[in-house]
């Protein structure tokens, strides 16, 4: 399988862009919506975050079951600032995850973050897209509950 490794922004404009510090970004500081998110908004997100060494950091939120993909620019303007572009990339899984994602890993180039839950373990492609919806772009993914959980003895996470 081949896949296209170039940002696709699917007529967002740079000027759409803004630059904020990380910590200052929506993603980290929005708090849920209880009446949207119900009885998971009083529990505490997990930080699942992934790195892919190409200036992309990857955020679960475990409360709307997608992945933020944030550009970053490291140094610029001063040698101590990390800035993020907002908005973010929002991906999805295309299959349904059965349980709740416990922990999250991208692999050498980029191509597929693991999603590992009770349930199993899932690839997300994260350019094999099959669709955009409502500016959330549908990843293809794979699972399977088999290699995971038979291997759970083992402690493979």
């Amino acid at each position: 399988m081949r896949y296209n490794f170039e940002e696709e922004d699917g007529g967002r404009q740079s000027e759409d862009v803004e630059w904020l510090p990380l910590q200052h970004h929506p993603v980290f500081s929005t708090p849920p919506d209880r009446d949207r998110d119900g009885d998971r908004a009083l529990t505490m997100p997990k930080n699942l975050l992934a790195w892919d060494g190409a200036s992309r950091l990857y955020f679960w939120d475990s409360y709307k079951t997608c992945l933020h993909r944030l550009s970053l620019r490291l140094g610029e303007p001063d040698p101590t600032s990390l800035l993020a572009a907002s908005p973010s990339k929002v991906l999805q899984a295309d299959v349904q995850l059965n349980s709740e994602v416990q922990r999250i890993s991208i692999n050498r180039n980029g191509s597929a973050l693991f999603l590992v839950s009770l349930d199993g373990l899932y690839v997300m492609y994260l350019y094999g897209r099959t669709s955009t919806k409502e500016n959330t772009i549908i990843c293809r993914a794979r699972g399977r509950s088999d290699l995971y959980v038979s291997a759970m003895g083992n402690t493979i996470c």
